[in-house]
């Protein structure tokens, strides 16, 4: 605030020199004028009085020095002037003079008006110019605190506007950064939070397992092999999660280059069955291919496949037992399509908002669901241009829709 009332001050003072200095160039060139005038009346008395001596050469010195000092004569000596049409009024050195005077005086004042009006329009401007820097001082004061609310309406083309228009810009990037950092950090506790929690599970189960077998000398060989099996599928379980995790984080941090290049679509779809065709045979499902053989995409077969995977995965952990899925393809000029197809008990329609949300488990998943596979097939499909969308009914089944358009 000094410094501001500084700079206030020294342009104060040297509005203050400016007017000082006009006054004193202003009278300096009415005195020259005022000289030259003088000098003008001098050439006419001297012009006056070398026509008298010239008329009268035998005056002398005490003669004129006489004439020259002599007063009280006034009267006589105007009557005189008006016999011969010389007026007072009408004396062109003495209607100069008095011009050059009223000049002068008026000329004086005029500048002074002038100073003074622009001193208090500089005086006006500058407490406004302050009052708009201090409005912006306290903004950014409040952005510093973290209150982004954007407070600044006026929009002229002043500078200190564009400098409101540019904080108005840095607001809304920081507003955005603040809500965006926000996010990632629930979103990081809520992801360190559920994996600790999948985490946490099979092992545990995994730690009472292994003290069983310790400590029970008399298990019976069938109990022993039940314990051994559901710790290795517990392990597996674990690892599975960590894969996908590790898978997810990569594609996160964009370390990830996914290729682009001319695929099967047949090919990848069996790939894809090959990897879940235990999974399948153990609950008895049939997974059936049907649709176009021919249709070629642009992508990565490797993530691709691993979505891919995801979704039959899905599909099968929630699927009855002797029960199938369908597999179909749908090639058109706009777009390919896989569509995969389960019949079992659906997805609600207030799950299938959240389906794709990192580790969101609907109601009715089984034991086993992480709630991982869907987001990752997810975050792969919109990597390779392409969109992943479901359709579902409670109790007839699920569609998955792995739509790949080609023009992109």
């Amino acid at each position: 605030m000094e410094s501001k009332d500084r700079e206030f001050q020294k342009a104060i003072i040297r509005i203050l020199i400016l007017m000082v200095t006009g006054l004193i160039v202003w009278n300096l060139a009415v005195s020259v004028t005022n000289r030259r005038i003088a000098a003008i009346y001098y050439e006419r008395i001297s012009a006056i009085f070398g026509a008298i001596s010239a008329q009268y050469p035998d005056m002398g010195h005490g003669d004129w020095m006489q004439y020259l000092t002599a007063t009280g004569n006034e009267e006589d000596g105007e009557a005189f002037l008006h016999q011969y049409g010389i007026l007072q009024g009408d004396m062109p050195i003495l209607q100069a003079q008095t011009a050059q005077k009223r000049f002068q005086i008026t000329g004086n004042l005029v500048w002074i008006l002038i100073c003074t009006g622009i001193l208090l329009i500089f005086i006006c401007y500058q407490k406004q110019r302050n009052r708009k820097i201090q409005e912006l001082v306290d903004y950014i004061r409040k952005i510093e605190h973290g209150i982004y609310r954007i407070e600044i309406e006026e929009n002229d083309e002043g500078e200190l506007s564009r400098l409101q228009n540019e904080l108005y810009k840095i607001t809304v990037m920081l507003r955005e950064s603040s809500e965006l950092a926000g996010q990632q950090k629930k979103a990081l506790a809520d992801s360190v939070s559920d994996i600790s929690h999948q985490l946490k599970t099979p092992l545990t189960s995994c730690l009472v397992l292994l003290d069983n077998l310790s400590e029970s000398e008399n298990m019976t060989e069938e109990t022993r092999r039940r314990f051994l099996s559901e710790i290795t599928g517990q392990l597996t379980s674990v690892s599975w999660l960590v894969q996908v995790l590790l898978k997810l984080s990569r594609l996160d941090a964009g370390v990830v280059e996914l290729k682009e290049e001319e695929l099967s679509v047949s090919a990848l779809i069996r790939g894809a069955v090959e990897k879940v065709g235990l999974l399948a045979e153990w609950k008895q499902i049939d997974i059936q291919v049907m649709g176009e053989e021919e249709p070629f995409i642009k992508g990565d077969r490797h993530w691709l496949e691993e979505a891919l995977v995801n979704l039959i995965k899905n599909a099968i952990e929630h699927s009855p037992e002797d029960s199938e899925i369908r597999i179909q393809v749908e090639d058109n000029q706009v777009y390919t399509c896989i569509h995969v197809r389960d019949f079992g008990s659906g997805i609600s329609y207030e799950d299938q908002k959240h389906i794709f949300e990192r580790f969101y488990r609907s109601a009715d998943a089984g034991e086993d669901s992480v709630g991982i596979g869907l987001a990752l097939a997810q975050e792969i499909m919109k990597r390779q241009n392409g969109y992943l969308t479901v359709e579902s009914e409670p109790g007839q089944g699920t569609v998955f829709y792995m739509k790949f358009l080609k023009c992109h």
